[in-house]
């Protein structure tokens, strides 16, 4: 039946699942173009192999040149970033995820043999507990976290970035999604900036076709 589906996602999405969470009223789970798409009411939160805000920057930032030995994702969803850097980058990583949706760690680890052979620790709760209390540095950390298609306001402040600056290693590196649909999107998305370079001053954007991804590099940011 699977493979029904698989070879006529390629015609239209196929529904999969759907569910209403207190978190996200609305959650449905497609296969598209053969790859797991998770949708909130007007956000992507997961495209497979397609979710190409991360696997563009990944690819402009070269991030395949880098030793990435722990990695921790910031907003799991079906583990589209996961799935990118095994399969597309060949990047074989110890991967924390924290996801405060217990609805979508359920999805993600019913579907996880499609995703990623990596081992993939997960924590169930809000990131602005975790990051608050951890103590672990990673190479390489990816925030992803959206309340539908707006990044929660506790994870645009100063503190919540030092915590993120914190749990870098000394060439850690950072990217940071922004939805960048239109001009109302970019005046916050220009404003915060402003605030996040006060805390990373070397850091720089990739300018995407509907998203800003906020970066911070060792070295020449595109180099």
């Amino acid at each position: 039946m699977f493979k029904l589906k698989y070879y006529l996602s390629f015609l239209f999405d196929v529904l999969l699942e759907q569910h209403e969470t207190p978190i996200n009223p609305v959650l449905k789970l497609y296969l598209s173009q053969g790859q797991l798409k998770l949708v909130s009411s007007n956000a992507v939160y997961s495209y497979g192999n397609h979710y190409y805000n991360f696997r563009d920057s990944f690819s402009i930032m070269h991030l395949d040149q880098f030793d990435l030995k722990d990695i921790l994702i910031l907003g799991l969803g079906t583990g589209s970033i996961l799935q990118i850097l095994e399969q597309k980058f060949k990047i074989h990583a110890a991967f924390d995820a924290v996801e405060i949706d217990p609805v979508i760690v359920s999805v993600f680890e019913k579907y996880k043999h499609e995703i990623s052979n990596n081992s993939c620790k997960i924590y169930l709760k809000d990131a602005l507990e975790f990051m608050n209390s951890n103590h672990k540095t990673y190479d390489l950390i990816c925030m992803d976290i959206f309340n539908d298609r707006t990044v929660p306001e506790q994870f645009e402040t100063i503190d919540f970035l030092n915590s993120l600056k914190n749990s870098l290693t000394d060439r850690g590196i950072l990217i940071y999604n922004r939805i960048n649909y239109n001009g109302m999107d970019q005046d916050k998305n220009e404003l915060f900036f402003k605030l996040f370079e006060g805390v990373f001053p070397n850091a720089g954007i990739i300018k995407l076709d509907f998203n800003w991804m906020f970066v911070v590099k060792p070295g020449d940011l595109l180099n």
